[in-house]
């Protein structure tokens, strides 16, 4: 399940590109197409595919999300034969692609979703795609009461899939066995770059490191257009392709440690320490988790334009502010409840299209779709 404050979707992401605006309401209730052979079903626009009978599993749904027929948020599904064990493979494209920011988004939404605390059995770095620990694996007992789940996390291009199997604890061996035979079989095209898994070491924040107070800084038209593209930038890592035809994985702007804190709202709040940037478009110091499904607010601090604050969901990102300093936990909470809704007016967005690549879009018309719930098992 998302948790997503509706309030929010409606002011921060108040634009839209004029493809959406024109499309038709036959192609709104389209379908992403997948391509199911004997033993593999491929997403076909992402150019990632999974296999059919992942431990005696079978296949019994494909379904889209926030935007049908665009293969940027879609999933597949699978039971056992007596509907005890199931699983969902997600493939989606969010504007922060972090596999382990993806990891800690899952753990808050497991652990709020379910009836009774769950029991975390740890976590690890897995072989998928052919490529070694490119992959985060988690593994939880006393879900919702009763179940065993697995969740699996892994960077391709810049695309993220999302694996989740669960079922009875007395089932344990068969869930392992499926979610195994699903991360084995993941399949991904050539041309998009498998990135190391980027886990995150978390702890909780001191008083000390919540800020104080910052100030918004008003942005020239000409700021505005250099946000948008830094916007475009894939804060979780790029790739630099070398002369010789060989690719190097580029640092993520995510720190690997940061401190957490909850809201009232419930929501989880991510803080880095300051330090030199972490990529060559800054560090990012700030994260509020806003849905398990690659929602989230996020700050960076960069060498041009002070702290930029950017809203980021599937299919894209919008621009909303630049800042003196990292926002307080009381400012956060402003801007979700619509209290201050200053903070929360889009300068600009950028759209992700697996076909087309980013689309930057300043002063745009009003979107009417709302980010919708991806269902956590």
């Amino acid at each position: 399940m998302r948790h997503t404050l509706l309030t929010l979707a409606a002011l921060l992401w108040a634009s839209a590109t004029p493809l959406a605006a024109q499309a038709t309401g036959q192609q709104a209730q389209a379908k992403s197409e997948w391509l199911i052979s004997e033993r593999t079903a491929l997403l076909k626009l992402a150019g990632v595919g999974f296999p059919t009978e992942p431990g005696g599993l079978a296949i019994t749904d494909t379904r889209d999300f926030s935007h049908p027929g665009e293969a940027i948020d879609a999933a597949i599904l699978y039971e056992s034969g007596d509907r005890q064990v199931f699983a969902t493979a997600y493939v989606y494209l969010p504007g922060l692609a972090h596999s382990g920011i993806a990891a800690l988004a899952t753990d808050w939404s497991i652990r709020s979703n379910s009836t009774s605390p769950v029991q975390a059995l740890g976590s690890s770095d897995i072989r998928v795609a052919g490529v070694e620990g490119a992959a985060i694996r988690t593994a939880y007992d006393r879900y919702r009461g009763t179940l065993t789940s697995r969740a699996g996390f892994v960077k391709a291009g810049r695309y993220l899939v999302k694996l989740r199997v669960s079922g009875p604890e007395a089932r344990r061996k068969d869930v392992d066995a499926a979610f195994d035979d699903l991360a084995a079989g993941i399949q991904v095209g050539s041309d998009k770059f498998v990135y190391p898994a980027a886990p995150v070491a978390v702890g909780p924040c001191a008083t000390a490191e919540t800020p104080k107070a910052a100030r918004r800084k008003p942005a020239s038209s000409a700021e505005v257009a250099a946000l948008a593209l830094f916007a475009t930038f894939d804060g979780s890592g790029m790739i630099a392709r070398e002369v010789a035809g060989g690719t190097t994985p580029l640092p993520s702007r995510v720190p690997t440690s940061l401190c957490s804190a909850k809201l009232s709202s419930g929501h989880l709040v991510l803080r880095a320490e300051p330090g030199p940037a972490a990529a060559f478009e800054g560090r990012t110091r700030l994260l509020v988790i806003l849905s398990d499904g690659g929602e989230m607010l996020e700050v960076v601090e960069t060498a041009n334009f002070g702290h930029v604050m950017l809203h980021h969901r599937i299919g894209g990102t919008a621009i909303l502010s630049a800042w003196d300093g990292v926002p307080a936990n009381d400012q956060i909470e402003r801007m979700l409840t619509g209290a201050d809704r200053d903070a929360t007016k889009v300068l600009a967005t950028v759209v992700l299209r697996p076909d087309k690549g980013a689309e930057i879009n300043i002063a745009v018309p009003p979107d009417p779709r709302l980010p919708r719930d991806h269902g956590t098992r």
